[in-house]
């Protein structure tokens, strides 16, 4: 595994095989898409029982790339990512029916430079 969930203090975060915390640390982490090594996103919740648990989507980077959503939408679901489109599948574990899609921004970490051929180079 390239990454795992580690529990201190009652919270959680991702750390890498080298030890490298790469998550912030949340009150839950699903082990879908990131750890379970079928995308580079992941879902993290905070909050309590007062107040109810909101999640959003989070990139291997750290980066929030969701707005946030109840917690709710994940009780008893199968949880499956497309990067490319940016959306989160949430289908149920009983009847395969989907309960919802969750977007996100996707992030492009090889983005082409763009460059300006008006502008004299700098040699």
């Amino acid at each position: 595994m390239k990454y795992k969930i580690v529990k201190e203090d009652g919270k959680y975060a991702i750390f890498d095989e080298s030890g490298n915390r790469i998550s912030e640390w949340f009150d839950w982490i699903y082990p879908d898409g990131l750890v379970e090594g079928k995308s580079d996103y992941y879902i993290a919740c905070n909050g309590n029982a007062f107040s109810g648990n909101t999640c959003a989507v989070y990139h291997k980077n750290g980066k929030k790339v969701s707005e946030d959503f109840p917690e709710e939408y994940l009780g008893c679901a199968q949880i499956t990512f497309n990067d490319n489109f940016g959306i989160v599948e949430v289908v149920s574990i009983f009847d395969t029916d989907l309960i919802t899609t969750i977007d996100f921004n996707p992030v492009y970490p090889f983005k082409e430079e763009i460059i300006d051929y008006t502008k004299l180079l700098n040699i």
